[in-house]
């Protein structure tokens, strides 16, 4: 699956906290796990940021890509996130949750549970998706949604 690029909004990067373009603040591991045949690696924590310290080992994702270097996004726990899915602003996804096949996660959102968002789905604004739910086919979960 091949992902394409999109362009980034200089003008509003420039006022994000943590958005310096040279920053790097997690790492792929080289503990890695073959997830429906995809290979998928942990992540490191490389300083500290909002609640997350430096060395701490997140979750799980397929290539840089899947998380921003920029705001305090992050993987935790045994989540995955993989094919051209993208963790960024400020969203966590973490527990058990899965976003794949072109899924967003952005602003404060926040995905737990054995949640999945796929193909498409977007959680934005300060929604929340647990529980087993499942977002998907370009479905948008926005504004302060709550899913259990």
């Amino acid at each position: 699956m091949k992902c394409r690029k999109k362009r980034k909004n200089t003008i509003s990067n420039h006022k994000r906290y943590f958005s310096r373009s040279d920053r790097i603040k997690y790492k792929i591991t080289d503990i890695c796990k073959i997830y429906k045949g995809i290979k998928v690696c942990r992540i490191e924590a490389l300083e500290n940021f909002g609640n997350i310290r430096k060395k701490q080992i997140g979750g799980w994702i397929q290539n840089k890509s899947n998380l921003s270097q920029e705001g305090l996004c992050w993987v935790a726990d045994e989540a995955i996130v993989y094919h051209c899915s993208k963790v960024i602003d400020d969203a966590v996804v973490e527990d058990y949750a899965r976003v794949y096949g072109n899924a967003i996660i952005k602003d404060n959102a926040l995905v737990r549970g054995r949640a999945e968002i796929y193909y498409g789905g977007s959680v934005v604004d300060d929604a929340e998706v647990g529980g087993n739910n499942k977002i998907g086919g370009f479905a948008k979960i926005g504004g302060s949604t709550i899913m259990e």
